[in-house]
């Protein structure tokens, strides 16, 4: 089934891709490390017309199944070099300013994770996204006949380490039955399901019956220049993953067909920008995807204070998504606009202004005060 499992070398996978620069619609450089990677290990791999990258090791009858996407949020910064501290956080600094820059730990922890099931399991299927954070575009694109003998399919691409999603959006990643029978181990692992933000496992659920499921992996502070990687968390995500697939090792986990895993709110696409699609593509760049910055713990400090920025927005929420109703609502600090995790709408500016306005006139009438604050 697996050699023995051993994550000595998740560290040393994290320190060398980090420093690896792979913006979104610009990842060749981080295609090239994956490809040499899958060369010395003897791993064979195909793509297809957009470049995803797929893995099958092994000869059976079903395949446990882990994916990861390759881009970041990051623009390409040849500066780049990864540190660790003494308390195991990997932190990257460009050496250009002598600034703190983001890992792309969202979702280079995904790749690591992913490289070393590849390493131990002795049948095992991966594939590596394009795309993920420009609205999913590699895996819209995916050959979802890959997936029709995985057992089950996981990612580990949320940031913290608590969160386990199986819902995303609309679509229920798997059911209430398979939720009971992993509920021993998420317990084991201090993991909460939840709702989550869009990701590639949501759109393998879109085209294929298997089931799946996304995962707090270890990254902290994601889409900024303070993000970092928590080693220690990180390898327990890999346990949690290997207590998952051994559990599922001998049955393919399915709905009986797409439409058992779809939840209806009356509407059938989802928003981008303040605009409706029903499908692919997608066309706002960046969100966050977690479920309540309030339940993230406090991020560790452990670098000078300088390193650190020191931005802080104060914004007020809606408490429910107006076009979903679910309490999934976070400011996103890259595109200035607010994000629902739970079907995927951006609220427009005008809708916040007005929300914020009858926010204001409440807190008057009522002597309350509902805000949120974000660092």
């Amino acid at each position: 089934m697996t050699s023995n499992h051993d994550t000595t070398n998740i560290e040393e996978l994290l320190m060398n891709l980090v420093p690896i620069q792979s913006a979104s619609y610009k990842t060749e450089l981080m295609q090239e490390a994956i490809d040499n990677w899958l060369y010395e290990h003897d791993l064979g791999y195909t793509k297809d017309k957009y470049g995803n990258i797929y893995v099958t090791k092994g000869h059976a009858d079903l395949y446990p199944t882990m994916v990861c996407h390759i881009d970041t949020v990051h623009d390409i910064n040849k500066h780049v070099t990864a540190h660790k501290t003494s308390s195991d956080i990997i932190y990257a600094i460009d050496q250009s300013t002598g600034q703190q820059y983001g890992t792309g730990g969202d979702d280079k922890v995904g790749i690591a994770i992913t490289m070393t099931m590849l390493q131990q399991y002795d049948n095992f299927k991966a594939v590596f996204f394009l795309d993920e954070e420009v609205g999913c575009v590699g895996s819209s694109k995916c050959d979802s006949s890959f997936f029709d003998d995985s057992t089950i399919v996981l990612e580990c691409d949320r940031r913290g380490s608590s969160d386990f999603v199986n819902k995303i959006s609309s679509t229920k990643l798997y059911s209430k039955k398979f939720s009971k029978l992993i509920k021993p181990i998420l317990k084991k692992w201090g993991r909460s399901e939840c709702t989550g933000g869009i990701t590639d496992v949501g759109e393998i659920a879109r085209v294929n019956k298997v089931m799946v499921a996304n995962m707090s992996c270890g990254y902290h502070n994601p889409h900024s220049n303070s993000e970092t990687i928590d080693i220690a968390q990180v390898i327990n995500t890999y346990n949690l993953c290997v207590e998952l697939f051994n559990l599922t090792i001998n049955k393919r986990y399915e709905y009986q067909s797409l439409s058992d895993r779809q939840e209806s709110y009356g509407y059938t696409g989802r928003m981008y920008g303040g605009h409706f699609h029903n499908h692919t593509p997608r066309i706002n760049p960046y969100y966050f995807d977690d479920k309540d910055e309030q339940t993230e713990q406090e991020e560790p400090h452990f670098l000078d204070d300088e390193l650190y920025n020191d931005y802080e927005d104060i914004v007020s929420l809606p408490d429910n998504c107006p076009m979903c109703n679910e309490q999934e609502l976070e400011y996103d600090e890259m595109t200035g606009e607010v994000w629902c995790y739970s079907c995927g709408a951006y609220l427009q500016s005008e809708n916040l202004n007005s929300f914020n306005d009858e926010q204001n006139q409440s807190n008057k009438n009522n002597n309350q005060q509902g805000t949120i604050t974000f660092k």
